[in-house]
This record gives C-alpha cells, sequence and structure tokens, in this order.
C-alpha cells in the first residue's frame, strides 16, 4: 500500500487541493489497493480447487 501511495502522491495531493475529502481519498487508495489482493485471492481460491481435484 506504501508504494501504491508514493507512486500516486501527485494525485493525491491534486485531489486534495480541489477539496477531496479524506474519507474520498481513502476510498480511491483502499479500492485500488485491494483490487489486486481479490483478484489473487480469487485466483488462489480457484488454482486451490483445481489442484485439490488433481490430487485426489
Amino acid at each position: 500500500m506504501e508504494y501504491l501511495v508514493t507512486q500516486r502522491s501527485v494525485e493525491i495531493a491534486i485531489r486534495i487541493a480541489l477539496g477531496a475529502q479524506r474519507p474520498e481519498v481513502l476510498r480511491v487508495v483502499l479500492v485500488d489497493g485491494l483490487m489486486p489482493v481479490l483478484f489473487g485471492a480469487a485466483a488462489g481460491l480457484a488454482g486451490a480447487a483445481v489442484a485439490g481435484s488433481l490430487i485426489r
């Protein structure tokens, strides 16, 4: 998350300068940070299901 925020610090600063509230900025950062986690978890679960059926 820290890397993501560092990469987008200019965008975050502009959003704040234009009047975005803290919850709005936090939502953008969290959504962008959690999307790869959700996709990875879904892929991992699918892979585990396939591997489990192959092991049987």
